[in-house]
């Protein structure tokens, strides 16, 4: 049932995390022993706390896995990796790595986060529609002012 239910999703996170099909491969064997080991330490109350429970030791083991091998296209910020550009280097150099860095710290942290549950765990606009407690288009216009202030800002430091 475990990797029924939960293989394809984890194997999906860790691919678009990782960018490495063997390595999500394995890395969903992993969080699948990892949770048969520990499932004594559940402590759920209803059904959907189970679900949470996996996806959190999955989350933790593939961004473990992600820090182990970042690169310098990825930035730490308050304990959590954020990719920000291909690790091909697309962009003209590292003043657009860095100008990017800069204007996401500047960002608040509502608005960080949105980016975080986009970009690093690849959430569905109804997903963080969801988590926020809003609708799947309130959420899209949310992300889209996000990314619109990004780019703005953006283009100052490019200027």
């Amino acid at each position: 049932m475990l990797n029924q239910e939960y293989g394809p999703w984890i194997r999906s996170m860790a691919k678009r995390m990782l960018k490495d099909d063997d390595l999500a491969d394995d890395l969903t064997q992993i969080v699948q022993m990892e949770v048969f080991e520990r499932i004594q330490e559940f402590r759920g109350e209803n059904e959907r706390s189970f679900p949470a429970w996996v996806k959190r030791i999955a989350y933790s083991r593939i961004t473990d896995e992600r820090r182990r091998r970042k690169g310098p296209w990825c930035a730490v910020t308050d304990g959590r990796v954020f990719e920000l550009l291909p690790s091909n280097g697309i962009g003209r150099n590292q003043e657009d790595f860095d100008d990017l860095i800069a204007v996401i710290l500047q960002l608040k942290s509502d608005q960080r986060i949105l980016l975080y549950w986009l970009f690093v765990l690849g959430e569905t606009q109804e997903q963080i529609g969801e988590r926020l407690g809003i609708s799947q288009q309130s959420a899209h216009n949310r992300i889209k002012r996000v990314i619109g202030e990004v780019h703005s800002r953006m283009s100052r430091c490019t200027r």
